[in-house]
């Protein structure tokens, strides 16, 4: 089932286009177009899902954001342009994605990997919430499991209506 359109404060995070792979953005291949017809047939089958990541200031597509299903477990990818990184945008498009991906899909566990030299990345999945599960070869292994996620909102929100009163 794929996921709806979501919203942030900065950012529109919708369903792939057409003309996505055009846009010059950074996908985690060179063949974007051949990413973006995986995504959509993998969402048909329940295999994947994805987003387009877009600025809600100008629409422009700065990046995406996927989850591809294997079992229990859902392999968590989140790719900006270049020119996007720095600004916040890798933890607030994470964030909307996580939580509808988790009510949809129900994977137990979110897993991810980065670079060992890409020190944002592993601070955006920090911030997200993941743990670190490991190192192999150039890569460091992430986690976050979906009741840690749970407990986590759960726990934002009970502090929000509390400084509300």
């Amino acid at each position: 089932m794929p996921l709806p359109t979501l919203l942030t404060a900065r950012l529109i995070l919708r369903p792939f286009h057409d003309d996505d792979a055009q846009a010059g953005v950074a996908f985690p291949s060179a063949d974007a177009v051949g990413h973006i017809r995986e995504l959509r047939r993998g969402a048909l089958f329940g295999e994947a899902t994805g987003l387009a990541i877009c600025r809600r200031s100008d629409r422009a597509l700065i990046g995406c954001v996927d989850a591809r299903f294997e079992r229990d477990e859902a392999c968590f990818g989140l790719y900006l342009s270049p020119a996007a990184r720095g600004h916040g945008f890798g933890f607030e498009a994470g964030r909307a994605f996580i939580d509808p991906l988790f009510a949809m899909h129900s994977p137990r566990v979110l897993l991810a990997h980065c670079a060992h030299d890409d020190g944002a990345a592993a601070r955006v999945l920090t911030r997200l919430g993941f743990d670190l599960d490991g190192a192999d070869g150039g890569r460091i292994a992430w986690r976050l499991r979906r009741l840690s996620w749970s407990v986590a909102q759960t726990s934002k929100h009970l502090a929000a209506c509390r400084d509300r009163r």
